[in-house]
Formats: C-alpha cells, sequence, structure tokens
C-alpha cells in the first residue's frame, strides 16, 4: 500500500503531466527520494509472508 509521500507518490490516473511533475520533484530532491526508498523498502519488509505468518504464530500463541 502506497503511503502518500511517505513511501511513494500518489498522481492522478491517467494525467501524464501529473506523473512527469512527481517525476521531476523526486529528482530534484535527492534527499526526499532516499527516505521515501527507505520507508518503501521497510514496508515491504514488513509485509512479506514471512514475516506476516510470524505475526499470526505469535498472535496465536
Amino acid at each position: 500500500m502506497v503511503e502518500k509521500n511517505v513511501n511513494g507518490i500518489v498522481t492522478k490516473s491517467h494525467d501524464v503531466e501529473d506523473l512527469a511533475r512527481a517525476i521531476r520533484e523526486l529528482v530534484c530532491d535527492s534527499a526526499r527520494r532516499e527516505r521515501m526508498s527507505r520507508n518503501a523498502r521497510e514496508a515491504v519488509v514488513d509485509r512479506s509472508w514471512p514475516n506476516a505468518f510470524s505475526k499470526v504464530l505469535e498472535r496465536d500463541k
């Protein structure tokens, strides 16, 4: 799940100009790009099958 400006950028559907704007923002702001990249990776790792399964097992103890 993309969290707006936390681990990704949400753009208007079928709006090429909005997508281009979002890309330009990330190209020009390396700190934001790196932060969002780290946050996105953490979100994926947290929601991986092994982690999700471990949480279920812990919950059901």
